[in-house]
């Protein structure tokens, strides 16, 4: 069954031409790795199928029965939100109604409808509207919804639903995030940077699921590992067009080099030609006044299929200054955060030509501790020294800070 057609889709933004005339097909159980360029329109285009956005141009066409939940690369959270809550944040018209629902259920002191009909206080225009948004939810299953999203919470070990947001780590929110996308139980899921800020154990965990899944899905991701083993098909956005692959990643890239030597072949033969009538092009006016208009027609047709070449950067130089024997020493370094130990007494010296990962779990601490190290929080107890010419370069998580 085809869920979305795509039939010459067109999107420009900022004067910039992302994707023409695109058309493709995504069907009943497909489950598809989308890569391409950083800025080349991934989230763009799935915005468009997702119907949050317009394209220019173009016709999509949905499927009757289709149902699209998005897990985006960045959730946008209010101030003052809980996990509970955040369910309730969107468009879709069904998480309008069970917010709608919750709204109306506080105004009647928390009485449930559900309970042979008592509603307390409720006057008769407000029982009415709550016995119609019972049956609501009821019939679009919104109370399903509900309790899907408490046990992915649960199976992403965020036990405790009533913690603001805010509080949350960047991998704690994107669970949040990734659990209420997957709690709509939909057709086609679209999954925009899945495993971004998530700790080893929840990929393993999402890629376990999504290998079994009966749904279709589309999923932006640069986790070849991710696309290799839970992806059918391989969709690549390349210089506004889109190519669609059978198979996993490793499958893709034998058939993209397929593909872009028959391309470069191509263009070897177009220069070579255009070469020939160029030369007769500059033979002079008598030479050319022998020949008809639709010569000089395929010349610039010719000249219109050549691939320009891309840029490169160049004159790139850098300094450095030159280490000294000391980088960064670490004494008995300690922090705590409402009581709960982030850190231990720990002590490490850092030496030069070191290349270190840290993990762990979401929450544990690691980024506190890479903002500890950079100077960016302080220390309950402990010290640090930092070598006389050291200095840090930092790209946090969230894209907020570059130094």
């Amino acid at each position: 069954m085809n869920l979305i057609s795509i039939e010459n889709l067109s999107k420009t933004v900022n004067d910039t031409p992302l994707f023409q005339n695109v058309t493709l097909g995504i069907d009943e159980g497909e489950k598809i790795g989308f890569i391409g360029p950083n800025g080349a329109g991934k989230s763009t285009l799935l915005h468009i199928m997702a119907g949050l956005l317009e394209a220019d141009n173009g016709n999509i066409s949905r499927n009757n029965n289709l149902s699209i939940s998005m897990l985006e690369q960045t959730p946008i959270i209010r101030e003052g939100l809980t996990v509970r809550n955040f369910l309730y944040e969107g468009d879709s018209p069904v998480i309008k109604l069970i917010a709608d629902y919750h709204k109306c259920l506080e105004a009647g002191a928390g009485r449930d409808p559900r309970m042979h009909g008592k509603a307390g206080s409720l006057l008769p225009s407000s029982l009415s509207l709550l016995q119609e948004l019972t049956e609501r939810m009821e019939k679009e299953n919104g109370w399903e919804i509900e309790n899907n999203y408490l046990s992915f919470l649960s199976e992403l070990k965020l036990e405790n639903p009533d913690q603001l947001m805010s509080s949350l780590s960047g991998g704690m929110k994107k669970k949040a995030a990734l659990a209420r996308a997957l709690s709509f139980k939909p057709n086609l899921l679209i999954l925009d940077e899945p495993t971004n800020h998530l700790d080893i154990e929840i990929i393993e965990w999402l890629e376990k699921y999504l290998g079994s899944a009966n749904f279709s899905f589309i999923m932006v991701t640069h986790d070849r590992y991710f696309l290799d083993s839970v992806c059918t098909g391989i969709m690549e956005l390349d210089k506004g067009r889109i190519y669609k692959y059978p198979g996993n990643y490793s499958t893709f890239l034998e058939r993209r080099s397929i593909r872009l030597s028959t391309e470069q072949n191509e263009q070897a033969r177009i220069k070579s030609i255009l070469r020939r009538e160029l030369e007769w092009l500059s033979r002079g006016p008598k030479a050319r006044a022998s020949k008809d208009k639709k010569r000089k027609m395929k010349i610039e047709d010719l000249q219109n299929k050549q691939v320009q070449a891309e840029l490169t950067i160049s004159n790139f130089s850098s300094s450095e200054k030159r280490l000294g024997k000391k980088i960064l020493d670490l004494n008995e370094i300690e922090k705590s955060y409402n009581d709960e130990l982030i850190i231990a007494p720990f002590s490490y010296k850092f030496t030069k030509g070191e290349r270190i990962g840290i993990i762990g779990p979401n929450g544990s601490g690691k980024t506190t501790f890479l903002n500890i190290i950079t100077g960016l929080v302080e220390t309950d107890s402990g010290s640090l020294k930092k070598g006389l010419n050291t200095a840090f370069g930092y790209f946090d998580q969230l894209s907020t800070r570059f130094f």
